[in-house]
């Protein structure tokens, strides 16, 4: 469940990585603007070997993972798994938020977050 780089890309992305090395692609934001970025295999096969759970499982900071629960990109099950593996985080699943966290409704509520989880370590010191 975590991440599949491989099944979000598609097999024939993968192929043609493997046989061109650096494929452009482009696509649309929620906003309707258009993105546009390389993808190369190396890249790729970095993100594909490194476990990201285990990398994040070392992490000694406190964390405050935040995730949209309206997220088409990345699935909220993920967040709750991160979260569950960073030894001093806090997850905080902000109602509403797409993957960018674009929609004026949440701006204010992220910000409240992030400066509660701020003031919250920062009191710890």
């Amino acid at each position: 469940m975590w991440l599949r780089l491989w099944e979000r890309l598609g097999e024939d992305v993968l192929q043609r990585l493997d046989r061109e090395g650096v494929i452009a692609q482009e696509v649309s934001s929620s906003s309707g603007r258009r993105i546009k970025y390389l993808l190369t295999k190396e890249g790729v096969d970095e993100r594909m070997n490194l476990d990201m759970l285990a990398e994040a499982a070392k992490i000694r900071a406190q964390v405050l993972v935040l995730h949209g629960s309206s997220d088409n990109v990345i699935p909220v099950e993920d967040a709750h798994e991160l979260a569950a593996r960073i030894p001093h985080s806090t997850l905080c699943v902000v109602e509403g938020a797409d993957h960018n966290f674009r929609q004026p409704v949440v701006a204010d509520l992220v910000i409240q977050r992030i400066t509660e989880h701020l003031v919250s370590v920062v009191s710890e010191l």
